[in-house]
């Protein structure tokens, strides 16, 4: 969308991808830097020496700083912080901002896109034969997973338009858990 939103010097906050390949879990960053955050914070007025550590200070401040935001919070809380941020932001920083700036209904419109193409991507993932062709049902797997992304996403943005963190559906579903569906309706 170019330009720079991250304070890592990337062009989004979600520069990083869940590896669940391994026996643990790990961050891996997909996306480049596009400036040293130590130019985008730092003075002018140290010397090319200072400026060199002190880029390398900061670059690793940031990434101390995101990384511990991920260990103390869930990529919900992190995206409720993000999204809440946004808000203030230029219409120009981010495609949140802009979405922002357009207002409400053009939220909402997203969240309806998003999910008749979830719906789109469903019905291509069952049509897909995993027996038949490998490689296709795990595109369209992964298309399904992404496209869900997307509604979550914009829905995500929806809640932060009213100031509604993830916790509160969160909690809604928990006050869920163990019930009937039925009785869950029958009880509105």
């Amino acid at each position: 969308m170019g330009g720079i939103a991250c304070h890592t010097g990337r062009e989004s906050c979600f520069y990083q991808r869940l590896d669940l390949s391994g026996s643990e879990p790990t961050w891996q960053a997909v996306e480049p830097v596009l400036k040293d955050p130590a130019d985008i914070y730092s003075t002018n007025s140290q010397s090319p020496e200072a400026t060199e550590t002190t880029s390398k200070t900061n670059t690793n401040l940031a990434e101390e700083n995101h990384q511990s935001l991920q260990a103390e919070d869930s990529i919900l809380q992190q995206l409720d912080q993000v999204l809440s941020a946004r808000k203030q932001a230029d219409s120009d920083s981010s495609y949140v901002a802009s979405l922002y700036a357009k207002g409400l209904n053009k939220i909402l419109e997203k969240v309806g896109e998003e999910a008749t193409e979830s719906i789109i991507a469903a019905k291509d993932l069952a049509h897909s034969d995993a027996q038949l062709d490998k490689e296709a049902f795990d595109a369209a797997r992964y298309e399904f997973i992404y496209e869900v992304a997307d509604v979550w996403f914009h829905s995500l943005i929806g809640l932060a338009w009213f100031d509604i963190e993830s916790d509160a559906i969160l909690n809604e579903l928990g006050r869920r858990f163990g019930l009937s569906g039925i009785d869950e309706k029958a009880s509105r």
